[in-house]
Formats: structure tokens, sequence, C-alpha cells
């Protein structure tokens, strides 16, 4: 795998790929060779490719943060989804520089509780996808907090793609990290959204409510990611416009399905039940009825009757 480069002897299970742009006129600095004894966990040994797709592209928020104090972070761009659906993976690009004039070990964590990681644990999923290497794991007893290091291959002049354990304050880095599994967007604050009901076709046999889930974040370079919401939904209305005609209320069916692409995919309901017709049902978001900024969803409840 190393055959065209002069770092041939990296051993396989310290490393990924890391994909890293240099800046322009990068310093070569001898360093001495070091060894740490930080324990890790979770280390993460693979490559993986980069799925193809639309995407938004953002200022990086404070997911990401150094992890001693060696180390500075930059500017960064967060690459999400441009539709919840489309991807289960995103990306984020960011500056990495020493602070002192002697080389030093750098380390980046990502906190794995704040979107659009947050449920994740452990390093399972990520992975770099370019040329230059870093090590991929997490806080020894703490699954939430990855850790991003530089790796050694044992020789002595420093080098952007291969020799990067140690960093000065007159060298930068530019790194990038992406997770192919990114989870279902944790609930936002409840003033990150408006809610409205309005009702849809409505007849003796079928009444629908309509809920439409506005977002109200306007700053997607401080808030950029997919978040969920929650709404309790009072079915009332649809019910007594059933029975009022004279008609029995037999079930509720839903725009989108709750089944639709799997129990993460759609909405969550509870109760779960659409027979016998419940008077109130919480809808919680999934994957693809998450808002972003000022985007809209829509789910729809109709009730049936005869």
């Amino acid at each position: 795998m190393w055959s065209n480069r002069p770092a041939t002897g990296i051993p396989s299970w310290r490393t990924i790929v890391i994909s890293l742009s240099a800046l322009a006129a990068i310093v070569a600095v001898v360093v001495g060779v070091r060894t740490t004894s930080a324990a890790w966990n979770d280390q993460a040994h693979f490559a993986a490719p980069v799925t193809a797709g639309t995407w938004d592209t953002i200022r990086a928020a404070d997911v990401m943060q150094p992890g001693n104090s060696n180390t500075q972070t930059g500017p960064g761009a967060w690459t999400v989804p441009a539709a919840p659906e489309s991807s289960h993976e995103g990306c984020v690009q960011f500056n990495v520089t020493g602070t002192s004039a002697t080389p030093e070990v750098w380390e980046v964590h990502a906190d794995l509780t704040k979107p659009p990681f947050a449920g994740m644990s452990g390093s399972g999923g990520f992975y770099n996808p370019g040329p230059v290497q870093t090590t991929i794991g997490t806080l020894p007893g703490d699954s939430t907090t990855l850790v991003l290091r530089g790796v050694s291959n044992g020789g002595s002049t420093w080098n952007a793609e291969y020799n990067n354990k140690y960093l000065t304050s007159s060298q930068t880095i530019n790194v990038k990290i992406c997770s192919s599994s990114l989870p279902v967007p944790a609930q936002g604050n409840s003033n990150w959204t408006t809610i409205a009901v309005t009702h849809g076709t409505w007849t003796d046999t079928q009444a629908c409510l309509v809920v439409t889930v506005t977002g109200t974040v306007t700053d997607t370079d401080a808030n950029p990611f997919y978040f969920g919401w929650t709404y309790a939904l009072d079915m009332t209305p649809a019910k007594q416009r059933i029975t009022g005609a004279g008609k029995t209320v037999n079930y509720v069916g839903w725009v989108p399905s709750v089944g639709d692409g799997g129990n993460d995919w759609s909405i969550g309901l509870a109760p779960a039940h659409n027979n016998p017709v419940a008077n109130t049902y919480t809808v919680t978001s999934k994957r693809t009825t998450a808002v972003r900024g000022t985007g809209t969803v829509t789910v729809t409840a109709c009730v049936y009757g005869w």
C-alpha cells in the first residue's frame, strides 16, 4: 500500500488513512522519535470511500476541540447531507496547529454527545478519506470522547502525510474525519421549531390533521445540523368529525407511514397502535422528518370511519 512513499514501516494496526491538504510552504522540521504510554480504546483501523451526493458545507461548530495544551484548532467546515434521508454520512474538516516552537504531540477530541454525533459511542464508523494518516480512538473509560492523533513512522524528518505526530506553532495541517453511520438527529430545543395543525381532507369518512413543523434556526453557521422535534397531536377534532356524521371511528393512518424505511426512518408514535384511535398521539421525528435551519416537514394523520 505504501510502496510509492518513503514511509514503508508504518504499523497498519496503528494507523488509518486521513485526508489532509497541507498548507503552502509547510516547513520540514527534524524531530526526535518519542513514544507515549497513553491507553486507547476502540481504535478504528480501516478506510472507506466517501459516498457521492449533494452536500451543504458549513463552518465547524464546537464539537471538535483541542485535546491538550500543545494543540490549537482553527477554521473548519462541516459537511452534512443536503437532505436528512440522503445519507447517514457526515464529515468535518479543520486546521490543527501546534502551540510551541518545539515539536509536541498534538491531540484533538470530538464530543460524541453533541450533534451530529449525539447518540454514538466508540470509534466504529469513523474514518479518514484521504492519503494522510492519523489514529482514531476514544479516551480510556470514556467511549463518548473521540480522540485523534498524528502518527510516527520512526524517522526523524517531519512529514505531513505519514510522520505528523508532532507539530510546532509554525506547522498547520488540515484534518478531515467522517462518520459513515450518523445517528438519527437528536431532539432540538423547543424554540427551534414552530408547529401548526390544519385540516386536510375533511369528510364524513376521512378526517385528516396536517402537522407542519418549521425550523426557526436562521444561523446555520452556529447550528448547522439537523435536529428532532416532538409534538402531542390531539386527535379529538378528527374523531368528532367522523362520529358527528353518524359514522364509527375505525383507525388512523399516517403519512409518512410509521414503518417506512425502518424504525428509525420516518416518525415514532406513542401509543403505537392505530386501532382503536387514541385521543392523543405523541409524534417524534426520526431521520426523514428531522429539520435543519428554517426547513419544513409535514406529518398527516387521517382518521377513517364508516
